[in-house]
Parts: structure tokens; C-alpha cells; sequence
């Protein structure tokens, strides 16, 4: 606990003196150590979230997979996440998703996102969630050139995204149906 206070201390300095939030740092420093090794930035990436999604704190989740094409987030399943039911609890799967999409659309559109403002979520189980799961979020690459496009050229976008939820064999178990507005970078027009 006392590196991840000393860390923070140390995020929050470097913040104050060029003027940059905790989260462009977070970002910024886990795509330089992804080029280093991007084990270690996965590691990275679980252990310096909780700095920024507390309510995720202590459940044991951890990126098993964070790239272009996917972030994939593990959530074991132990006491901390689980129901009286036995099974793992719906606002736990709900924070894991949302936080697994914002991971990822950083990661892929980092240049030109500006704000996520997630409008409304429905988790849609297709049945209880009683074993360890993954969370992930995908884009294929259609449809993140679509939406590159689009926020270019009206700085906004109002989508649907789902947010699979599968167990470690990769069999469906539900799904979390986000609404995003998304706010972006418009690019220059020049006309002719």
C-alpha cells in the first residue's frame, strides 16, 4: 500500500508541474512501458487502476489481454465478488465492463478522444455468474476507422457498444450493453 500511495504522490507531482491529469499520465506511461514489455504493462495497468477506479478495489481483477483489437479483463471468482447467491455480483461485472471499455477506447483512439460519458449501461446475463469470468470489450476495425472518422469530423458520437462477458473457456455467459456519448479531436477542414 505504501508504493501505491507513493506512486499516486508521484503521478500527482509530475501532474501539477506540466500541468497533465492523473489519467494522461496513467495512459501515457503504460504505452511507453507496453514498449518495453507489454507483460509488465498489463501488471501495470491492474495495479495502478485502482488509483483510478476505486470501487474495483480489492476484487482481484487483472488485464489478461490489451491490445488494438481487445482488452480483456479477468475477475476471479472469490468471496469479495460473489452474492449471497454464490454468484458473482451484477455491479461488480457492471464496474469490471465499464472499466474495461474506457481501457480500450483509450487505447485505440487516444489521439482523437477527448471525454466517454457512458449514458446508460443494461447488464444482460444469459445466465448466473458462477465461476471466475472475463470481460471484452471489442471493436473490429471497421468500425474503429467508422467512429475514428466520425468523431474527426463532428467532434461527437453517440454509439451502442457491447461488452462480452464469457468464462475462462471462453463460453458467453451475458453481455453489458453500454450507451457511450463520446466527445473527440475534430480535425482541420480545408476547402477548396
Amino acid at each position: 500500500m505504501k508504493t501505491l500511495s507513493s506512486v499516486k504522490g508521484f503521478l500527482q507531482k509530475i501532474g501539477e508541474y506540466q500541468d497533465f491529469s492523473a489519467k494522461e499520465i496513467f495512459y501515457g506511461l503504460s504505452y511507453w512501458i507496453e514498449l518495453t514489455s507489454p507483460r509488465l504493462a498489463r501488471q501495470y495497468l491492474a495495479y495502478a487502476s485502482e488509483l483510478l477506479e476505486p470501487q474495483l478495489l480489492g476484487r482481484g481483477f487483472r488485464i489478461s489481454t490489451l491490445n488494438d483489437v481487445e482488452c480483456r479483463v479477468h475477475l476471479p471468482f472469490r468471496w469479495q465478488n460473489r452474492t449471497s447467491e454464490k454468484s458473482i455480483a451484477l455491479g461488480t461485472v457492471l464496474s469490471l465492463a465499464e472499466f474495461a471499455l474506457r481501457v480500450y477506447l483509450d487505447r485505440v483512439f487516444l489521439s482523437v478522444l477527448k471525454e466517454v460519458k457512458v449514458i446508460s449501461v443494461t447488464v444482460k446475463p444469459e445466465e448466473a455468474f458462477a465461476e471466475s469470468v472475463d470481460v471484452v470489450a471489442h471493436l473490429s476495425t471497421v468500425t474503429q476507422a467508422e467512429w475514428r472518422l466520425e468523431l474527426q469530423r463532428s467532434g461527437e458520437l453517440k454509439t451502442p457498444m457491447v461488452v462480452r462477458v464469457v468464462n475462462a473457456s471462453g463460453r458467453y455467459l451475458g453481455a453489458v450493453e453500454v450507451l457511450l456519448q463520446l466527445k473527440g479531436q475534430r480535425a482541420l477542414s480545408v476547402s477548396s
